[in-house]
C-alpha cells in the first residue's frame, strides 16, 4: 500500500485558493517567484479571523492523514506477519520437510523433468541405431 499523502498546512490551502488569481493579476510576464512573494505577503497580512477557515481545513486534513497512516501501518503489519508465517522455519518438534519452503521440491521437479527428457532422447537415439 502506498503511503498516504502528507497533511497540508493552512498556507497551502490558502495558496491553492488564491495563487491562480494572483498570477492572473500580475500578468503573463510575472514569474512564479513574484506570485509567491505576493501570496506570502497577503497571507502575513491576514487577521486570525481571516485565517481561521484555512486552519480548520488544516486540522481536518491532519485528522485524515492520521487515519490513513493508521490504516497503512495496520496493512503493513498484516503483510509482514503473513510473510513471516509463509517463510517461517518449523518449530522445535516439527521436521523440516522438502516442501517446507518450496525450493527443494522445485529443484526435484526440474531434475525429474530433465532426467525424463534425457531418457526419451536416449531411447530415440537407440531406436534409430537398431
Amino acid at each position: 500500500m502506498a503511503p498516504p499523502n502528507r497533511a497540508r498546512s493552512a498556507f497551502m490551502f490558502y495558496q491553492s485558493d488564491h495563487l491562480g488569481d494572483i498570477k492572473r493579476g500580475l500578468g503573463p510576464g510575472a514569474s512564479m517567484g513574484d506570485a509567491m512573494q505576493t501570496l506570502s505577503s497577503q497571507w502575513k497580512s491576514l487577521t486570525e479571523d481571516e485565517r481561521r477557515p484555512y486552519h480548520e481545513r488544516e486540522e481536518e486534513d491532519r485528522k485524515r492523514y492520521h487515519a490513513e497512516c493508521l490504516e497503512a501501518d495496520a496493512a503493513a503489519l498484516k503483510a509482514r506477519e503473513e510473510r513471516r508465517e509463509k517463510f517461517a522455519l518449523p518449530g522445535e518438534n516439527e521436521e523440516l520437510q522438502a516442501s517446507s519452503r518450496g525450493g527443494r521440491a522445485r529443484m526435484d521437479a526440474e531434475r525429474e523433468a530433465r532426467e525424463a527428457r534425457d531418457a526419451a532422447r536416449r531411447e530415440a537415439s537407440q531406436s534409430r541405431l537398431t
